[in-house]
């Protein structure tokens, strides 16, 4: 959870009205990831990571 907090204030978007575009959401993924990564090598692979979860993202907006 502390990724995804420091990523969003790197990001500055701490605000809940700004809308976020698909680079915006891409960069802020893959902050959180290459954090996470730098904690646990061998267990994330950044590029499948942001992948993945942005097709998650993008299936649970779209329905």
């Amino acid at each position: 959870m502390s990724a995804a907090c420091e990523a969003f204030e790197q990001h500055n978007l701490k605000q809940n009205e700004q809308f976020m575009d698909i680079m915006q959401v891409i960069n802020c993924l893959t902050s959180i990831y290459d954090r996470l990564e730098q904690q646990h090598s061998s267990l994330v692979n950044v590029p499948l990571c942001v992948d993945m979860c942005l097709n998650w993202l993008l299936n649970v907006y779209d329905t």
